[in-house]
């Protein structure tokens, strides 16, 4: 669909809306497609070590077991992709006085925590937002 000239969001809803699941039964995310689509095991190719903290390069094993797209389909879709991602990022503006807000995630749940005061004001301590927001 993507090289038909369709978006990551237009694929997502197509797919919801065909009832189509995905291997969980769940509906589908852009961010999961997204993830699909530069995932070079569906053109055969298995990789380890990407995030490597050492430096070292991944290591790739090509035609590691049968592919579901072709090589060359793959290598478009990715171009493709490349050529409609924005050409500069503006950097994030920080509007929070609390240094950490947004970069911590919560250990069990894995949404941000934000910070939140005491009672009394003299204290601030950061907190998960789902237990802010809903309790849980």
């Amino acid at each position: 669909m993507v090289l038909q000239g369709k978006s990551i969001l237009d694929v997502t809803r197509t797919l919801n809306s065909e009832g189509i699941c995905t291997t969980n039964g769940k509906r589908w995310a852009k961010t999961t497609i997204n993830a699909m689509l530069y995932n070079e095991a569906y053109a055969g190719t298995v990789v380890w070590g990407i995030n490597a903290k050492d430096g070292a390069p991944p290591v790739r094993v090509e035609d590691a077991h049968p592919a579901i797209v072709s090589r060359a389909e793959f290598g478009r879709v990715g171009r493709l992709l490349k050529s409609r991602a924005p050409s500069s990022v503006n950097p994030r503006r920080v509007s929070s006085p609390y240094l950490l807000s947004g970069l911590l995630k919560c250990e069990t749940c894995g949404r941000a925590m934000t910070a939140a005061e005491a009672k009394s004001g003299k204290y601030t301590y950061y907190v998960c937002q789902s237990l802010l927001k809903r309790g849980k």
